[in-house]
């Protein structure tokens, strides 16, 4: 590798060489640059060598500079002010992106101020990105919250959704280094969904990372955990590995907090242990080692710990990123006492105050006073612009509250539609299971052995020339179906026809079993049978039951079935009652499960008519004793609110 390095660092200088000779004519490759510089006379030419050193910077970062700083110079050999500001600003971020900060600075500065003066916004606004994240990189968090709200206002009137999401989130990492909670949520909430707007899942992976910062600050690390494993599974799905580092890191630190050590320590390991650091992203080793540094004190493993924080030290030195200096400083101080070492522990504890001194007081007002002239005609620029500006961020914002607005509308009526088939579907439901019920009622109450009953007691009637009889019996037989078929179709009908439809069905069975029982109805006087409604032959398949197998079993005595209709307070009581064996003995004779499915039946019937007309059905069986405690019978009882 090193040596594909080398290869491609001198081809990149032949290149440059080669590609002079060829375009232009030269006499000879021993002429000074300058000398050939004067011969270019097309800035699209600038634009390749400018092409060909952000390809170079992939593998030589020292040959592509070299390549900038040659566009820089033909650039200004041809007096091409922009092509000067490209090459400028180009120079810059290859310098930034390697970690370069304080060179950068120099060079994106040079672009910021002749974009200033040319007024072109595009490389004006890209210099002010930068700018302002170098300004983050030395806690000026002032400047750099000033210089990303400019460039948000810019974006936002560009309606660049993948850079206004990259602002927010600058501005999101700003207010987590100052632990304002309140705007964190903000910034990492809107940096989210303008990360989702612009499709970008590099920033969408960014935003998680920082919502999950947020409930970090809140002290929810599950929560922060779960947020930084989507994070994760971004990164992962675009190989986005640089960023990868930054996620262990963080999954590191809340274990850490958790003291889920040995899970933190795995994270953090990953951390120390990547071997694809470039210059740019430097400055997380030493965060890795001050979190092992930190493990290892939580697990009292002082040396590993010193071991850490001096690594930590290095490499923060190394980057020139002097808060991490002060951190390891800090640390180390901490394990010293810890280790029982005082005098060591104080000299490191001084050192880590005057760095954090100097570096939030002289260091900060110090680049602020370097470049306060810059940062005013910025400044002047801003209130020039500032009516104009108000118009557009406001017509902005109008737009997202109309786009806002509709995105509501949207989910309110994908709301109504889904709640409208959810109705549908339950009132197809809930007519299907009517349909159903009444066919098991109309079931129970056409009971296949009770018409057969009936047929042979009628064929009886006539093989024993009683023609008067099975006259009767047939009219009879002939109302109850017909009354039976009519009222099956509705849920309630007049109180005066279920009466009738249970007298005719009693006096069927009392003439085919005349010497087994006899029966009474009872209505009350103060019943109006016309007014009143009860849902059709409700109590028909208790009767059945009373029959069959209440007084059939019964040995002493004649039966007894007693019908009755009456009020009481608001309701409309409907009571079947016999002197049979009861249902316990009667269980003994009969396994049948006749009796439970007209219960069943029943119980579903009452809850579906409850449901649709919202009125109160109760429903109770009572078995009977005697004074001796025996079983007397059954009586079963219903309270109909009044319709």
């Amino acid at each position: 590798m090193v040596c594909m390095k080398i290869i491609y660092k001198k081809f990149s200088i032949l290149f440059l060489f080669l590609f002079i000779i060829f375009h232009y004519n030269f006499a000879s490759v021993n002429d000074s640059i300058p000398d050939y510089i004067k011969n270019i006379t097309d800035t699209s030419q600038i634009a390749k060598i400018i092409n060909h050193a952000k390809k170079t910077a992939t593998f030589d970062k020292d040959s592509a500079s070299t390549l900038f700083i040659l566009a820089e110079i033909a650039a200004i050999s041809l007096g091409n002010e922009e092509m000067i500001i490209v090459s400028l600003f180009e120079h810059g971020y290859h310098l930034f992106r390697n970690g370069e900060h304080d060179k950068a600075f120099k060079k994106l500065q040079q672009s910021h101020d002749k974009s200033f003066q040319l007024n072109y916004e595009k490389y004006l606004y890209l210099s002010k990105i930068y700018l302002g994240s170098i300004y983050i990189f030395k806690s000026n968090y002032n400047l750099a919250t000033d210089y990303s709200l400019q460039c948000l206002e810019y974006f936002e009137r560009q309606k660049d959704y993948k850079a206004i999401a990259g602002m927010y989130l600058n501005l999101t990492y700003i207010q987590v280094e100052q632990k304002d909670l309140k705007k964190v949520e903000e910034y990492a909430n809107l940096s989210y969904e303008y990360a989702i707007l612009a499709k970008c899942d590099e920033y969408i992976s960014k935003s998680l990372l920082n919502i999950g910062e947020m409930y970090f600050l809140k002290s929810e690390y599950y929560e922060s955990i779960n947020h930084y494993r989507q994070s994760l599974n971004i990164a992962e799905k675009i190989n986005y590995n640089d960023f990868k580092v930054t996620i262990f890191l963080n999954i590191g630190a809340a274990y850490t907090e958790l003291n889920q050590l040995d899970s933190a320590l795995i994270y953090a390991e990953k951390v120390v242990n990547y071997k694809n650091y470039n210059d740019a992203s430097i400055f997380i080793l030493p965060k890795g080692c001050l979190l092992l540094s930190e493990i290892y004190e939580l697990k009292k493993d002082y040396k590993r710990a010193k071991n850490y924080a001096y690594k930590a030290l290095k490499h923060s030195d190394s980057a020139q990123v002097y808060q991490f200096s002060a951190m390891a400083y800090d640390y180390l101080s901490r394990i010293y006492a810890k280790s029982g070492d005082y005098k060591t522990a104080f000299k490191y504890k001084e050192i880590y105050t005057k760095i954090h001194d100097s570096i939030f007081t002289e260091e900060k007002y110090k680049i602020q006073n370097d470049l306060e002239a810059v940062y005013e005609n910025s400044k002047k620029q801003k209130t020039i612009d500032e009516l104009s500006k108000e118009n557009e961020i406001r017509e902005l914002k109008n737009q997202r509250t109309v786009f806002i607005v509709y995105l509501l509308i949207f989910f309110i009526l994908i709301a109504i539609l889904t709640a409208i088939l959810l109705f549908r579907q339950n009132k197809n439901k809930a007519k299907h299971e009517s349909i159903e019920l009444e066919q098991k009622l109309l079931r129970t109450q056409m009971n296949p052995h009770f018409i057969f009953n009936s047929i042979s007691s009628i064929q009886d009637f006539i093989l024993n020339n009683n023609p008067i009889e099975a006259s009767s019996y047939l009219s009879d037989f002939a109302k109850l179906m017909r009354s039976i078929l009519t009222n099956s179709s509705d849920n309630f009908i007049p109180l005066t026809n279920e009466v009738e439809t249970v007298e005719h069905y009693l006096k069927l069975q009392h003439l085919r079993m005349s010497d087994k029982f006899d029966y009474k109805i009872i209505v009350s006087e103060l019943i109006d049978k016309e007014g009143y409604k009860v849902p059709p032959m409700l109590m028909q398949p208790f009767i059945e039951n009373s029959i069959i197998h209440g007084i059939m079993k019964k040995d002493d005595g004649k039966g007894l079935i007693t019908v009755s209709y009456s009020l009481k307070s608001n309701y409309l009581v409907l009571e079947t009652q016999d002197n049979g064996i009861g249902r316990h003995r009667s269980k003994e004779h009969n396994s049948s499960n006749h009796q439970s499915k007209a219960v069943d039946i029943t119980i579903q019937r009452i809850n579906l008519l409850s449901k649709k007309y919202k009125q109160n059905i109760t429903f109770e069986i009572i078995d009977l004793k005697d004074t001796d405690n025996n079983p007397s019978g059954t009586l079963v009882r219903f309270m109909l609110p009044i319709i």
